[in-house]
């Protein structure tokens, strides 16, 4: 009976995914672990280097300086005290706990000299292909991270590339959502650190090649995210916002990104609570993406500023104190076609939504 219970649980998975989605998570977990990504030789003459217009947003919402300084990680309601010696592939903390350490969005918590060390450490512990790190979206997301910082010494730079040519051997294509977009928002981030040097120019081109492709059809027409999570929505805008910060003025995709980002800013400050809060459909937590009140000072920044209005590709009604959302998007295999979201003087009264935590298989529900 428990073996016809799972495969009708995959049955009922597996029946919506395009065939793409498919043998290409299946090939590229093969890839991965047959070696079949044979990594360029690193240039001689790295001067890494990352134009920017205003500094980035940086967002840790659960560790501080002190903490990491000893080896102290606190994610997801987990603290842990590492100790002497991180642990970087524990395998007693969940997948996760362990992909959001690998992230390294701390990072700019941390002293220079602190910041070098930790990432040297990394180096050591992590080789090419091996572990939870090597992930292509863990990757891309640590990348861009690294890229932002910036660092001037030879060890981390080289990494630094090996990591990126790595990625673009690797994209999520089976996997056309945020994790792709990131993927390439990544890809853009190494080909201007490297100022296009070696084969860098190529992850350029390809970054450029998959937002241009995605962002018609991720970015909905009212503005909302077509996954229609305000968690991914905030995430995705702070990414686009931040290719809008670093790409040259000749780049068309800058003026297309400028429009789409220009649409969601409008559509997530209406779906924003009074306390500041987003509003929690699908596949939605608070603290993950940075706060509105931080993305729109980010747009500010770079001239982009929000005007509310309504919103019908994305299903999205804001009546008063009401946010509704129906038939979210079953990208996410969501069992929920109705979320809602009550607020009474600015206080949040109910809040529906979903998320995943990687343990079980069967989805959260809270309220």
């Amino acid at each position: 009976m428990l073996i016809l219970k799972k495969a009708l649980h995959y049955y009922h998975t597996l029946r919506y995914l395009k065939p793409i989605q498919i043998y290409g998570r299946i090939f590229s977990s093969l890839r991965r672990k047959i070696g079949l990504s044979k990594l360029p030789p690193v240039p001689q003459n790295l001067s890494p280097f990352l134009p920017r217009r205003t500094v980035f947003l940086f967002h840790e919402p659960w560790n501080n300086s002190e903490s990491l300084q000893n080896n102290q990680f606190n994610f997801l309601n987990k603290s842990i005290d590492f100790g002497e010696k991180i642990l970087w592939n524990d395998q007693n903390v969940s997948l996760l706990w362990k992909f959001n350490l690998h992230y390294m969005n701390y990072l700019f918590l941390l002293s220079d000299k602190a910041r070098k060390e930790l990432v040297l450490n990394w180096i050591d512990n992590n080789p090419v292909s091996q572990g939870t790190s090597w992930y292509p979206f863990v990757l891309s997301l640590r990348l861009i991270n690294l890229c932002k910082i910036g660092f001037e010494d030879k060890s981390i730079n080289e990494s630094l590339y090996i990591q990126a040519a790595y990625l673009f051997r690797n994209t999520e294509y089976y996997h056309p959502a945020n994790h792709y977009l990131e993927n390439a928002r990544a890809l853009i981030f190494a080909g201007l650190y490297f100022g296009q040097l070696g084969e860098s120019k190529n992850w350029f081109q390809k970054g450029l090649s998959i937002i241009k492709e995605q962002l018609p059809t991720q970015v909905l027409e009212d503005g909302g995210y077509f996954e229609k999570s305000m968690m991914y929505h905030a995430i995705i805008l702070e990414g686009f916002l931040d290719l809008i910060n670093i790409l040259p003025e000749s780049e068309s995709l800058r003026t297309q990104l400028i429009k789409s980002s220009e649409k969601m800013l409008k559509f997530l400050v209406a779906s924003t609570h009074p306390d500041g809060n987003i509003a929690l459909f699908n596949d939605s937590t608070e603290e993950f993406a940075p706060p509105t009140e931080k993305i729109i000072n980010y747009a500010a920044k770079l001239g982009l500023y929000p005007v509310t209005k309504s919103f019908q590709s994305t299903n999205f009604t804001r009546r008063g104190g009401l946010r509704i959302l129906q038939y979210p998007c079953p990208f996410d295999f969501c069992l929920i076609t109705f979320y809602f979201n009550l607020i009474i003087f600015h206080r949040a009264i109910v809040l529906a939504s979903q998320c995943y935590c990687y343990l079980v298989d069967l989805p959260t529900l809270q309220l």
